[in-house]
């Protein structure tokens, strides 16, 4: 359920973008005069897709890796490697999460010059909820990886 809700938060966010970005370059070089907000519209928009397409990459395994070990060491460590690397990542994001939460907290009611009503801190929420959608991920593919370790023990 949650994939599928991230899915369609992308989806819509990046259609968003685009239609942003045209109308952006459709108002400076067919009309001739620049919609002020579409620049900070576009910006924001592609901070939340990028936030969020982390933490979907990191839950599919589709994110920058380092493959060098994993081809190179034989299948049944494979699973001991990926927890403890996966337990690094967890230990980044716990200080990701505690300086984005103070970020947040500092920035939540300076404006966004093109925006007065939005506030920078609503734009920057987004970090700590993709870094907390990240833990959850991690989490389930440490407790994958003990089950398949487990497995393979009793086999």
């Amino acid at each position: 359920m949650l994939s599928k809700i991230l899915k369609y938060i992308l989806v819509f966010t990046f259609v968003l973008l685009i239609i942003t970005v045209l109308l952006q370059v459709f108002s400076r070089y067919v009309l001739i005069v620049t919609i002020p907000w579409t620049e900070d519209g576009a910006r924001l928009i592609l901070i939340v897709m990028t936030f969020l397409g982390t933490a979907v990459a990191l839950r599919d395994n589709e994110h920058i890796a380092i493959t060098f070990l994993f081809k190179r060491i034989p299948t049944k460590y494979k699973n001991y490697l990926s927890i403890f690397f996966n337990l690094i990542i967890l230990f980044f994001l716990i200080f990701f999460i505690k300086g984005s939460l103070e970020m947040t907290s500092m920035n939540w009611v300076l404006p966004v010059v093109s925006f007065p009503k939005l506030k920078i801190g609503y734009i920057y929420i987004i970090l700590p909820i993709s870094a907390f959608l990240m833990v959850y991920f991690l989490i389930i593919k440490i407790l994958n990886d003990i089950n398949t370790i487990k497995n393979n023990i009793l086999k």
